[in-house]
């Protein structure tokens, strides 16, 4: 009766697949289909499995795409997301940093921008939080300022700050 794949199990075997079949003809595609894995394992708190995924399509990326900077930085954004949330903040700041670094020199759009710049301060919420929150205030100035108003990315700002206020707030 229970003939239904699990989420879980569409995971495994997409990402099997990835390593497999689609990595020997198309490396680019099973970065994509690690980096979807990858996401949605973290979401799904499976980290180490979404840590092998993102880091995996990361790889590829730099070798078969050295010039795709807006998925070197997603996935720069998603480890350091996945290291914020399993203890590793030296990490995490390193993947943010990078995404950041990525964006400057790649002169990507406002929001790629704004996306790797709360990524670092996400990675800052528990170590530093009085930082943390200044720079969410200031992603939130820009972020405004920029015509981001009412989307997805500024009830995540919000959602951030509220987060390092929490934290602030503790000490």
């Amino acid at each position: 009766v229970n003939d239904v794949p699990s989420a879980l199990d569409l995971l495994e075997e997409g990402a099997r697949r990835a390593r497999s079949d689609v990595l020997a003809t198309e490396p680019l595609a099973a970065a994509d289909i690690l980096s979807l894995t990858g996401n949605a394992r973290a979401e799904l708190s499976e980290y180490a499995k979404a840590e092998a995924d993102l880091q995996t399509a990361l790889d590829l990326l730099q070798q078969h795409a050295p010039d795709a900077t807006r998925e070197h930085m997603r996935l720069h954004e998603g480890l350091s997301a996945l290291h914020k949330n399993t203890g590793k903040p030296d990490s995490a700041l390193a993947h943010a940093r990078e995404a950041i670094a990525l964006g400057a020199r790649a002169d990507a759009p406002p929001v790629e921008r704004l996306r790797a710049r709360k990524a670092l301060a996400e990675a800052l919420t528990f170590s530093e939080p009085e930082t943390a929150e200044a720079q969410f205030r200031a992603l939130l100035d820009d972020a405004l300022a920029s015509g981001f108003a009412d989307t997805l990315l500024h009830r995540e700002l919000l959602r951030g700050l509220s987060g390092a206020m929490i934290q602030t707030d503790r000490d």
